[in-house]
């Protein structure tokens, strides 16, 4: 009996060394998940069986989940038009064709979920994953599973230092017919202010594999944001 008391006695006394790959992750996606605002740009370069693909993104949101998040470019001469606003009350959804909108209401923890999400998955990824519910009704960061992490290195230019992390990602329950698959992430994150600085994912999709590279700039914690970016769109007449 005194052995087995020992025995159990051990963890608390040389508790299990934290993976810091994943704390970092942590306490990204916790500094943005208490932010009051958050804006920021972020270019998305995509490599892959289809083509290549060159997107443009930019993000606001503020108190009151109310969000906007717009994606422009072009793919094979065609252009991209995406865009997705609350205002605080409902959701509206133009993706590529304004006359074919949604109208949802807005989740109550709209912009906790998305700033919590914006590390671990993708800017597009994040917003979207509120949009569209999950199968059975679960929140989207209930429904993911990250794993394998790793730390990679630390690169310093000036005063700036970034770290660099890997990790997998897998989507547990699909939605909008998106299925689970183990999908590897390289995530570069500032070391002084937590925000993501680069992202590499290794997607498969049904033409083959294909690599998202998503580059953010202009990232702003708590500053200011014109409230006139969250109205919702007008029906062209």
């Amino acid at each position: 009996m005194k052995t087995l008391g020992f025995l159990l006695i051990l963890p608390a006394l040389f508790p299990q060394e934290k993976n810091e790959a994943e704390e970092l992750l942590k306490k990204s996606s916790e500094k943005l998940a208490a932010a009051q605002s958050f804006q920021c740009k972020a270019q998305l370069i995509v490599h892959g069986a289809v083509g290549d693909v060159t997107v443009e993104q930019t993000f606001q949101c503020a108190a009151g989940n109310k969000l906007r998040f717009e994606m422009k470019g072009k793919f094979k001469d065609k252009e991209l038009k995406y865009l997705i606003v609350s205002d605080g009350s409902k959701v509206r959804l133009d993706l590529n064709a304004p006359e074919k909108h949604e109208t949802i209401d807005t989740p109550a923890d709209l912009n906790v979920q998305v700033l919590s999400m914006i590390p671990r998955l993708s800017l597009r990824g994040s917003v979207e994953s509120m949009c569209w519910p999950v199968l059975g009704g679960d929140k989207p960061m209930e429904c993911m599973r990250f794993n394998e992490f790793k730390s990679l290195k630390v690169d310093k230019a000036s005063d700036r230092e970034v770290r660099s992390i890997s990790y997998l990602v897998n989507q547990t329950k699909p939605s909008r017919g998106v299925e689970g698959k183990d999908t590897p992430c390289t995530l570069w994150i500032d070391a002084k202010t937590l925000l993501p600085v680069k992202r590499e994912l290794k997607v498969k999709l049904g033409h083959g594999d294909h690599l998202f590279m998503e580059t953010y700039s202009e990232a702003a914690v708590d500053e200011k944001i014109d409230p006139a970016k969250f109205e919702l769109p007008k029906d062209p007449k």
